[in-house]
């Protein structure tokens, strides 16, 4: 009965993991360790570490694309403003002058 809730609960986790091939590592050695009780500290902490920075290089990466997003916008607005304030008085002028 303890076995089948733990079963059920490990397999609703992974389906919920976004890094699953990680996770399935990291249980791996886990069970690993605990079967063969061999003691796999360092591979382990070093599983645990690369998966509390995903989502962290996740947050990163989106924040990058938001800045290039930002960015292109930015400059958008920066050249049709440059343009209105450069071509409105160049235009005004050439029609004074008749060239238009």
């Amino acid at each position: 009965m303890e076995k089948e809730f733990f079963s059920g609960t490990i397999e609703d986790v992974l389906a919920s993991v976004p890094a699953l091939g990680q996770l399935r590592e990291f249980l791996g050695l886990i069970k690993q360790s605990q079967v063969g009780g061999e003691v796999q500290v360092g591979a382990m902490q070093t599983m645990a570490r690369m998966l509390r920075q995903r989502p962290t290089n996740r947050i990163m990466e989106i924040g990058g694309q938001a800045k290039v997003k930002a960015t292109l916008v930015n400059t958008m607005i920066i050249v049709l403003a440059s343009l209105i304030i450069v071509g409105v008085p160049g235009l005004v002028l050439f029609m004074s002058i008749g060239f238009f």
